[in-house]
């Protein structure tokens, strides 16, 4: 039985999926499922952050993402494209400056998000990520000299 988005079956598959990808990709910082108000029938785009994008690139990353996309329930059908996307894009900083969730599947409507703008959204998970300053960096002990 194929499942959509948006039914309890549909989210249940897609936090199996980001479990999944976390084992292989390391954290993500974005994990969603994005309906751009242009899209055709009402596809979806799959759009994924995290260090491993940044890392081993676009084309990996696509194969990945489309593997365990496949191993789901949720109707491919309904899927227009996998945006794998470096944890510092303008898209995924203006995501995650605005909704904060791990493994909690949040619906939205008729959002802007760095100035696209989307019939609908379904988070999964968006992680705001630390800026590291002198002041929250470690310090390193510093070394005395005995004379």
């Amino acid at each position: 039985m194929i499942a959509t988005l948006n039914s309890a079956r549909g989210k249940r598959e897609l936090l199996a999926m980001e479990e999944n990808l976390a084992k292989k990709m390391g954290p993500l910082v974005l994990f969603a499922f994005f309906q751009p108000q242009d899209a055709l029938w009402g596809l979806w785009d799959v759009v994924v952050s995290s260090e491993y994008v940044k890392n081993h690139g676009i084309y990996k990353s696509i194969d990945l993402i489309a593997k365990y996309l496949k191993s789901t329930k949720i109707d491919p059908m309904v899927i227009s494209k996998i945006v794998p996307l470096a944890p510092n894009s303008p898209f995924v900083k203006a995501v995650t400056g605005l909704i904060n969730v791990e493994h909690n599947p949040t619906d939205m409507q008729n959002c802007v998000f760095d100035g696209l703008e989307m019939n609908r959204a379904i988070i999964i998970t968006s992680r705001r990520i630390k800026k590291v300053t002198k002041s929250t960096r470690a310090r390193q002990p510093s070394k005395s000299r005995t004379g």
